[in-house]
């Protein structure tokens, strides 16, 4: 961490970035000040960047679409895929006015401030555990967010990706990004959409909990850098899932990368289930299917496939 030269008898402190406050854009709507933009295109955002990206961490798409605006990236890949559109392909976009989350809640942030893309991806055979996809979707993720910050980033199941307060260097953790996984039955394709919080300031994030990398005082990365590197790293744990299928042993093993960042396991936690009473418990591990198992008092531990989970020490 950096700290000022002491020039005046002022306190010192360290200086840690913060979120570049919002401009109006020549739409009339608010965006970050922190990335350029050349004739309505932010310059950090463009394909041929994204597509470096990739390549130089060793992965490969088959095409790669960035949009200055769209309702949903995940919208636009249900409907390519209803189109009948290949494996592979990725839509990325720089504001989204219609973003979803799990749960159906809003994803929505102004432009600028945050790395959005989806992908549509086409299993080989019938036979997976489509419950784990999404889970290492999150590891990926989280791993390309390491790389490219230098910030340890855990996951909160079954995959919000959280900084822990003591990891940020500004002691501002909190979610941090999120992934939503969405299965067409009628063709079998699945739509990852991945968001990560960049540089959303305080009075725009979604919940008190969530932060913003610049507001957990890291550097803003260039947002076709982050993309690209999640793209290769999601292709790699999408590449091992596929080849599995619903092996239960396999599966079981390549969850390890999961449990390695799972901030739930260990934690004290409550669980809004559909349909059912809260949860309340210990996280006590991941089942090979990618269940979250929470210890009861009294009783064994309790599979959950489906639901909305509050750590006791999240703000």
């Amino acid at each position: 961490m950096k700290y000022l030269i002491p020039v005046s008898d002022a306190p010192l402190g360290p200086v840690n970035p913060v979120p570049s406050p919002l401009v109006p854009g020549p739409d009339g709507r608010p965006r970050s000040s922190g990335v350029a933009y050349l004739e309505g295109w932010p310059v950090d955002l463009g394909t041929a960047a994204v597509v470096k990206s990739i390549r130089k961490g060793g992965g490969s798409w088959r095409s790669v679409t960035v949009f200055p605006e769209l309702s949903s990236t995940n919208s636009v890949g249900q409907a390519l895929a209803a189109a009948g559109c290949p494996t592979g392909v990725v839509i990325v976009a720089d504001l989204q006015t219609a973003g979803r989350g799990r749960l159906d809640r809003t994803w929505e942030a102004p432009a600028g401030t945050s790395a959005m893309f989806s992908v549509v991806l086409l299993p080989g055979g019938e036979d997976h555990e489509w419950g784990v996809l999404p889970l290492l979707a999150g590891v990926a993720v989280s791993e390309a967010v390491e790389f490219v910050t230098g910030v340890r980033v855990g996951l909160k199941w079954p995959n919000d990706l959280v900084l822990r307060d003591e990891d940020a260097p500004s002691g501002r953790g909190g979610k941090v990004g999120g992934i939503l996984a969405e299965r067409d039955a009628a063709t079998g394709a699945v739509i990852l959409g991945v968001g990560v919080n960049v540089d959303l300031a305080e009075a725009d994030l979604p919940v008190p909990s969530a932060t913003s990398l610049t507001l957990a005082g890291i550097p803003r990365p260039r947002r076709a850098k982050l993309i690209g590197r999640a793209l290769s790293r999601i292709e790699h744990w999408y590449t091992a899932w596929d080849a599995i299928g619903a092996d239960p042993e396999a599966l079981d093993r390549l969850l390890g990368g999961y449990r390695d960042r799972c901030t739930s396991i260990g934690a004290q936690l409550r669980v809004a289930r559909p349909g059912a009473e809260d949860l309340v418990g210990t996280g006590a591990g991941i089942g090979p299917r990618g269940e979250l198992l929470v210890a009861v008092a009294g009783g064994d531990a309790v599979p959950v496939v489906v639901g909305d989970v509050v750590h006791a020490s999240a703000r």
